[in-house]
């Protein structure tokens, strides 16, 4: 078995806890059931779309921060991409070196909610990471975390 993403690590404690079936998770995610195998063996990583469905359907949530501050939760996250890099002063061409990819494919990051596309959810940690972010599983308001 791979290392579990630490995000993946989260939810699939919390699914275990709450004694869900790879079966049911899949059905309320709407993904298959070999995707669920897959991302809980670590073989493969959700994109962000079901990652943030397979934390709501825990009780759970993904939030952008910035030490104590959220800057923004679920899919917000992917359509504030942007917006964070601005308010933090970046260029596009800076993130792009400080990962190590062609600025092309920040500008995609970027603007994927807009054109309906889901990248990976690594693929919006490491956006995150570069902004000097976290992606963190949070509890749901009102409850305690897995």
């Amino acid at each position: 078995m791979a290392d579990l993403h630490p995000v993946v690590a989260a939810l699939a404690h919390r699914t275990k806890v709450l004694g869900l079936s790879n079966q049911q998770l899949a059905l309320r995610i709407g993904v298959s059931k070999t995707c669920v195998k897959r991302w809980l063996s670590g073989d493969n990583i959700p994109c962000f779309g079901p990652a943030v469905r397979w934390a709501q359907v825990v009780g759970l949530r993904l939030a952008a921060v910035d030490g104590n501050e959220v800057w923004a939760e679920g899919m917000g996250i992917l359509s504030s991409l942007a917006e964070f890099r601005r308010r933090r002063g970046i260029r596009q061409g800076q993130v792009a070196r400080v990962r190590d990819i062609a600025q092309a494919s920040i500008s995609r990051l970027e603007h994927s909610h807009a054109r309906g596309l889901d990248p990976f959810l690594v693929s919006v940690d490491d956006q995150l990471a570069a902004l000097d972010l976290r992606l963190v599983v949070l509890a749901e308001r009102g409850r305690n975390a897995a």
